[in-house]
């Protein structure tokens, strides 16, 4: 959203600027990308200066930090943004305290659009706590569906690939190193955030309540499991690309081994061939008419001879 949009609650309901004073909590939502609102959040109050710092910074790592009675939040969510990677996650600065909760990034996060329009239908969180489980949530679960349909896809090369082994093909190994870049860039980015999400369900902050943590102990155990299924999944690919390379190799052994019959069976005839047709005097059968035809079946009984040696040999 490209305005600057400010959001008072008091008793689960929003209300104007009017009643700001009044209100239990109030959100505000910058856009770092407009240089009016990366202005403005420097110059918001009672922000501490390590945390402005690292909010406006361009560089973020999933983090948590606690400052008196406020809390300093950095995750990263899954990227929606058009033409732009999934796993390339966009990152969230959160600041929260009891009366008041400042988000701001560099890039559009789907999940605060949707937490926005949830707000204006109604459906306002009773706190700053609860806003921010919410917030955490929702964005822990678009993950959650990504890493998901990471599976089903994983799923489907290794179906491809057991059903199909004459079709595997050089694309196959793409697509598997591919698969494996997105799940290396998915765990750096969710080994940070399960530290992120354990000190928030450890938090002693007052304001933070039991039931509150409850979002948190879930969004961990997501986190956790999640992670358990990038490894499953790593390690259907390190599998799946052994049977591959395995495959390959062995289709190129049966062809040059083909070859190599083909070469034993001919290495023969074309000797002989080109013996008798060196450009010398003294080559006997020269004067025969029926030499030629002598010449053909003596090669016949010969590559015949190769078939019954090759057979007994076990190479055929």
């Amino acid at each position: 959203m490209s305005d600057l949009q400010r959001l008072w609650i008091k008793s689960g309901k929003l209300v104007d600027e009017s009643f700001s004073s009044t209100s239990d909590y109030s959100w505000c939502d910058y856009d770092l990308q407009l240089t009016t609102h990366a202005e403005a959040l420097s110059l918001v109050d009672n922000i501490p200066s390590f945390a402005l710092k690292a909010m406006l910074s361009q560089e973020s790592r999933p983090r948590v930090e606690s400052f008196n009675e406020g809390m300093l939040i950095i995750l990263r969510g899954i990227n929606f943004n058009p033409d732009e990677s999934e796993e390339d996650m966009v990152s969230i600065r959160i600041w929260v305290e009891k009366n008041r909760i400042v988000t701001c990034h560099y890039r559009s996060i789907q999940t605060l659009d949707e937490i926005k329009e949830k707000m204006t239908a109604g459906a306002v969180p009773m706190s700053s706590s609860v806003l921010l489980a919410h917030l955490i949530s929702i964005l822990f679960q678009k993950i959650e569906d990504t890493i998901l349909e990471l599976d089903d896809s994983v799923d489907l090369l290794e179906e491809s690939i057991t059903e199909s082994t004459l079709g595997i093909s050089q694309d196959v190994r793409g697509q598997i190193t591919l698969l494996r870049k997105k799940i290396v860039v998915f765990k750096r980015h969710l080994l940070p955030q399960r530290e992120v999400v354990s000190q928030l369900r450890n938090s002693t902050l007052n304001w933070l309540h039991d039931e509150h943590r409850n979002y948190h102990n879930e969004n961990y155990e997501r986190v956790m499991r999640n992670l358990e299924d990038l490894e499953v999944m790593r390690d259907k690919l390190n599998i799946l690309k052994e049977d591959v390379q395995y495959i390959l190799s062995d289709r190129l052994n049966k062809n040059t081994y083909i070859l190599s019959i083909v070469a034993a069976i001919f290495l023969p005839l074309g000797f002989l061939t080109g013996l008798l047709g060196i450009n010398v005097g003294g080559i006997p059968g020269t004067d025969n008419p029926n030499s030629f035809w002598l010449t053909c079946v003596g090669l016949v009984v010969i590559v015949a001879a190769q078939a019954i040696l090759f057979r007994k040999m076990k190479w055929l």
